[in-house]
């Protein structure tokens, strides 16, 4: 499992070296073999209850990703492209790029 997050600059207030208090606007999870499809739409709805507000759960098989918000779930192929997201301006990754390290 790999996680990672992306913060408002202008939310997090100064550095103090510990845990942010602030949610991410987006949280991001990769499916491996310890969690199937049903786990991570549990902590997709756990980020959105706790004020992220956008969750993207990447499964690198089928090379798909699953964008989950608080008005509903889009499920996009390698072939799309992530929408653009007012949080996330200039964000409209290609879903096939999150996988280019695996190869064909």
């Amino acid at each position: 499992m790999t996680r990672a997050a992306v913060w408002r600059r202008s939310s997090l207030g100064p550095r103090t070296g510990g845990f942010r208090r602030v949610p991410p606007v987006l949280a991001a999870e990769v499916a491996g073999q310890d969690e199937d499809e049903a786990a991570l739409l549990a902590k997709a709805d756990w980020y959105l209850g706790h004020g992220v507000e956008v969750v993207w759960l990447l499964f690198p098989r089928p090379r798909s990703v699953l964008v989950v918000t608080p008005f509903g779930r889009t499920r996009l192929s390698s072939t799309k492209r992530l929408a653009r997201h007012a949080s996330l301006s200039g964000l409209t990754q290609k879903v096939s790029e999150f996988f280019r390290q695996l190869g064909r």
